[in-house]
């Protein structure tokens, strides 16, 4: 929650001139945009997780020929293990529609997997990375190794890795 507002507040505070809008105002005020730049929650080869509507951000800004960048730590990458196990959260229909009439069903998904396809890049601590790069797994702190013994820690304890 808030974390455009917070992003957008830290460019600005470097002396970056920012704009901040609305995903739904994305397709008419991000035409006039320089670059956009959108977060992950999980990057795994080619695509990355974040919040719902994050795809049309891509799709809009790749329509009006504008780069898109990934800004992700490290942190943020997973190995194809890891990423196989990995559910997407949501809410509650009662967080739309307290009591929807008979026949209407809400969905509320938190997060979207965006394909890396109409991306410039990644902003990460280890530099600008290209798509290619992600694709080949050549970056993350997780070595296969290592993901493969946390996917049988969690299937001994009967868990998946969410993003919440």
């Amino acid at each position: 929650v808030l974390e455009g507002r917070e992003f957008s507040a830290s460019l600005a505070a470097e002396g970056i001139d920012t704009t901040l809008c609305t995903d739904a105002a994305v397709s008419s005020v991000g035409q006039q945009a320089d670059v956009v730049l959108v977060g992950a929650d999980a990057v795994s080869g080619g695509w990355f997780v974040n919040k719902c509507g994050t795809s049309q951000v891509v799709e809009a800004a790749a329509q009006a020929g504008i780069a898109t960048y990934v800004v992700a730590g490290q942190d943020k990458f997973i190995g194809q293990l890891l990423a196989k196990r990995l559910r997407l959260s949501g809410g509650g229909e009662a967080e739309v529609w307290a009591e929807p009439p008979a026949g209407v069903h809400v969905v509320n998904p938190y997060f979207e997997r965006v394909q890396n396809l109409n991306l410039a890049g990644f902003i990460t601590d280890l530099g600008i990375l290209d798509t290619h790069s992600i694709a080949n797994g050549s970056v993350g702190p997780v070595s296969e190794e290592d993901g493969r013994r946390l996917s049988l820690l969690l299937d001994a304890a009967g868990c998946g890795e969410s993003v919440k």
